[in-house]
């Protein structure tokens, strides 16, 4: 009896190990990536062109992106209205976040998830990131648009968007489809 009760201990022990392995490996791994900063990581203000009750409207919010346990980067999106708590990762030189939202302080005018792609190759000499989001709008329609991150210290007003929107942005009016100038 001592040994069977020894073999059925010795593999619950090891289940539970093998289950948390992945996870063990995952919190090592965060340990020692967590001491080296990377380009990405930091406090950033976020810019985009939306639409409210029918008027293009210029939003600002503030980005924190952080690195993570489970995913590599975690971003945080807050204004006066709402705060979206997102994922983020590296691919093909582009940050890409998801970030979702369930607003319990005021109307769920805000509710939803956001996905934001962010071009890589102009953070070296600008601090600045170029890119789409994809969601819904403030009138709960599915939109896109341009996006634009910028350092903290580098904030950027209405009418330096304007500057960058044709510098930046490739917006052909004939046809439905958004894309960058680079």
């Amino acid at each position: 009896m001592n040994g069977l009760l020894s073999i059925l201990l010795g593999a619950i022990v090891g289940a539970i190990l093998s289950y948390l392995l992945p996870y063990i490996v995952k919190t090592v791994i965060f340990i020692f990536k967590r001491k080296s900063p990377t380009i990405v990581c930091g406090e950033w203000v976020s810019y985009i062109w939306w639409t409210k009750n029918g008027k293009i409207e210029f939003a600002e919010t503030k980005v924190d992106i952080k690195k993570g346990i489970l995913s590599e980067y975690y971003a945080t999106y807050s204004d006066a209205n709402a705060t979206y708590f997102g994922k983020a990762h590296m691919e093909c030189n582009n940050l890409c976040i998801n970030a979702s939202h369930k607003n319990v302080k005021v109307s769920t005018v805000y509710e939803g998830t956001i996905d934001i792609r962010y071009d890589l190759s102009t953070i070296e000499n600008k601090n600045q990131l170029f890119g789409f989001w994809l969601s819904r709008n403030a009138d709960k329609k599915v939109s896109c648009g341009g996006a634009i991150l910028s350092r903290k210290e580098k904030e950027i007003d209405i009418s330096q968007s304007l500057e960058i929107i044709k510098n930046q942005f490739n917006i052909n009016t004939d046809v439905p489809v958004l894309s960058l100038l680079y």
